[in-house]
């Protein structure tokens, strides 16, 4: 029963790989902005076209930081399917109702919700998994917006090494071996 334990669980360690966590503080940068590992910024919607720019410690829907004329949407895309999704967002004022929404890789509504308008409000949506972006919308009007910090981790594919089948093959070979041969005692 040992082996057979120690079996299942080097199967177990050999299949399962953690996922790689990563955090962006946009103070870190300033300027435009296209890209930064594996995730790439764009302005998507109605309104000012360009990259992203980062002012302040913020990434905002503008080419120029704070001011105006702006995009209606900032797209945070991904390269790989992530979970873990956590940020922090500012919209600067009242005037508007900004809205999130997750998308999976075949820009299916994964969900949405509305943002705050208070100052730096921390939003916790790693619940979901399987995003592939992350978008953030003013409304439709010329109201600007900023992203202070964006948290993801990019989920695990779970395949097995090659060599683990025929180890597996031979664990329980060895095991079969082994009960015949205290059977016989």
């Amino acid at each position: 029963m040992k082996l057979l334990k120690s079996l299942l669980l080097t199967v177990g360690v050999a299949m399962s790989f953690a996922a790689q966590a990563a955090t962006i503080n946009f103070s870190d940068y300033s300027g435009s902005l296209a890209s930064v590992g594996d995730v790439h910024f764009s302005l998507a919607g109605d309104g000012e076209q360009g990259t992203p720019s980062v002012e302040g410690g913020y990434l905002f829907n503008s080419i120029d930081g704070p001011t105006y004329p702006t995009n209606s949407i900032l797209k945070l895309a991904f390269d790989k399917n992530v979970t873990g999704v956590k940020f922090v967002f500012d919209i600067f004022g009242y005037r508007t109702t900004p809205t999130w929404s997750l998308y999976d890789a075949n820009r299916t509504l994964i969900s949405s919700g509305s943002l705050s308008t208070h100052a730096d409000t921390f939003y916790d949506v790693s619940q979901f998994s399987n995003v592939r972006s992350l978008e953030f919308y003013n409304g439709g009007n010329n109201w600007y917006f900023g992203i202070k910090q964006l948290e993801y981790a990019v989920q695990a594919v779970q395949v097995p090494e090659p060599g683990i089948l025929p180890l597996l093959g031979l664990g329980i070979a060895g095991f079969m071996m082994a009960r015949r041969r205290s059977a016989a005692k």
